[in-house]
Parts: structure tokens; C-alpha cells; sequence
């Protein structure tokens, strides 16, 4: 997996995982995964504000110089990681370099690495017959401005079309809307893990019926992540939106499966059933951790 759902639960770990996405082919697949929906805005930050004077360091260094909030805001702007990708680039840094490199060591079974191949398409279009050389999506300047037009009009145009709208429900994360502003920041994650524990309220029958709960719980989860959160402090409701990014992605994956009859109705039962465990658990623990 290479997108939000291998994200690791140690935050201390993503300097290395957000690294590797960098400088992959991937980066455009997991900005598209953590965009919001057209009419949720984000805050005005860039790449400079959220990383501050350690930018320098970051360009030479790599990302486990900021700190567990810095890490946070990056993944809450997502579009960031792609100014990230192209400062990183043309600072010529040996340690992106380094990364680069390996990344591309990587390749395709038939020896060509996947970023090498998307490169080499780009340039077939035009006059000049393209060289295939390792590392050349990262060392080859040429390429980088198509790449960056081309990861842009992606995501445009893409992001949400795919995506079928939300339907309203009545249960779990969808009740979000019930809970007080007024609310403690522990209370406040409390009931929150009570409501992703309403999944336990009815066990569908069918695989009909499944995919149904499935599709409406995770609409609550969508509705949590666009959500205000005005309980929360700055940095806990990014780390929250983070959390139920990933949730979502578990969720998107399952429906997928089921639908296409790639997992049984037992299976996927099992498998939503570990998913609601999981928020209800994270919940808890953070709910206990602020308390």
C-alpha cells in the first residue's frame, strides 16, 4: 500500500513515509486521498509558514527535523507536499538524491521503474526520441515541469467526479452534528468513540444490507473530517481529520472489495467489525490521553 492507509500509527515514522511518497510516483495518488470536498476550505498556510525556519533544514536534511504539529499541518494542506517535491528537486540535495535514487532502484518487473516509465511517456509526445536512464525522474530537469502540470491537471479534474455524493444518515459519525461545542476536548472524543461504537448496534444479513451500513458509515466519517471540530485545539483536530482520513481509505477499500466479490460476506463482516474497533480504541485512547 502506498496511499493514507499505510500511514504509520507512530507519528514519529511519517518523516520516512512521507519522504519515500516524495520522491515516488505515488505523491499525486495520496495528495488526491487527503483533498477535501470543493466548498471545505482549509487555512492559508505554505510550505514556508508550517515549516518556518527549519525549511532549510528540511530541503537538506529531510523531514524528521520538524515536530509532531509541523508533520500534522503538512498532511492537513496536502497540495504542499507537491511545493515540497519541487523545492526538494532543485535543491539538489544529496539527501533527497540519495532517496531518489533508491526509489527508482525499485523497478518494474521488467526492469524499468515506474517513475522512469511515466517520464518516458510525457517525452514521447514530443519530436525528440526519449534515453532511458536510472534516476531520471529525479536527475533529469527536463521532465519536471510536465510532471508538475501533469499531477496538477489531475488534480483538478479528478479528485472528486469519481466520487459518489453522501447520503444522509441518522447513526454513528453522521449524529456528529448532536455533540456541543461547549464540550471538553476528552468528552468531546468520547463520544465520539461511542458514536463509531454504534456499528456494533446491528449486524446486517446480507451482502446488500453490508455494503449499505457500510457506505453510511462511512459517510459519518466523511462528515467527521469535514467537520469543524471546534472541541478541539488546532493540533488535535489535524490529527483527528489525519486519523479519519485513513479510517475512510480502510472504508473505501472494503466497500470496493465487496462490491467486486473479492472478500466474502463473512470476511468483510469481520473485517468492518476490526475497522469500527479500531476507531473506537484511537478514540478512547486519545479521549484518555487529553483527560
Amino acid at each position: 500500500m502506498t496511499g493514507i492507509q499505510s500511514l504509520p500509527d507512530n507519528i514519529r515514522l511519517w518523516p520516512q513515509w512521507l519522504e519515500s511518497l516524495i520522491v515516488s510516483p505515488h505523491l499525486a495518488d495520496l495528495v488526491d486521498e487527503l483533498q477535501l470536498p470543493p466548498g471545505i476550505n482549509r487555512s492559508n498556510l505554505t510550505l514556508a509558514s508550517i515549516c518556518g525556519q527549519k525549511l532549510p533544514q528540511v530541503l537538506e536534511q529531510g523531514l524528521s527535523v520538524l515536530d509532531d504539529q509541523q508533520l500534522m499541518q503538512l498532511l492537513d494542506h496536502p497540495h504542499l507536499l507537491f511545493d515540497l517535491q519541487q523545492q526538494a528537486f532543485e535543491a539538489c540535495s544529496p539527501y533527497w538524491d540519495q532517496l531518489a535514487s533508491g526509489a527508482v532502484d525499485q523497478a518494474t518487473p521488467d526492469g524499468q521503474a515506474m517513475g522512469e516509465s511515466r517520464a518516458v511517456g510525457i517525452a514521447s509526445n514530443t519530436d525528440e526520441s526519449p534515453t532511458i536512464n536510472t534516476g531520471r525522474i529525479w536527475s533529469d530537469r527536463k521532465f519536471w515541469p510536465l510532471l508538475a502540470l501533469a499531477a496538477g491537471l489531475l488534480l483538478a479534474v479528478g479528485v472528486w467526479l469519481n466520487r459518489p455524493a453522501p447520503t444522509p444518515t441518522g447513526w454513528g459519525l453522521a449524529k456528529i452534528d448532536s455533540l456541543s461545542p461547549a464540550l471538553k476536548d476528552s468528552t468531546y472524543l468520547q463520544r465520539l468513540a461511542e458514536l463509531a461504537a454504534q456499528w456494533n448496534n446491528k449486524q446486517p444479513t446480507t451482502s446488500e444490507n453490508l455494503l449499505q451500513r457500510l457506505r453510511e458509515y462511512r459517510t459519518g466519517c466523511q462528515m467527521l473530517i469535514e467537520h469543524p471540530k471546534p472541541q478541539l485545539k488546532p493540533e488535535d483536530r489535524q490529527w483527528l481529520v489525519t486519523k479519519c482520513q485513513k479510517w475512510a481509505g480502510d472504508l473505501d477499500q472494503l466497500i470496493t472489495k465487496l462490491e467486486s466479490s473479492q472478500i466474502s460476506f463473512d470476511d468483510a463482516s469481520q473485517e468492518a467489525l476490526a475497522i469500527a474497533g479500531r476507531m473506537e480504541t484511537v478514540l478512547r485512547d486519545k479521549a484518555l490521553e487529553l483527560s
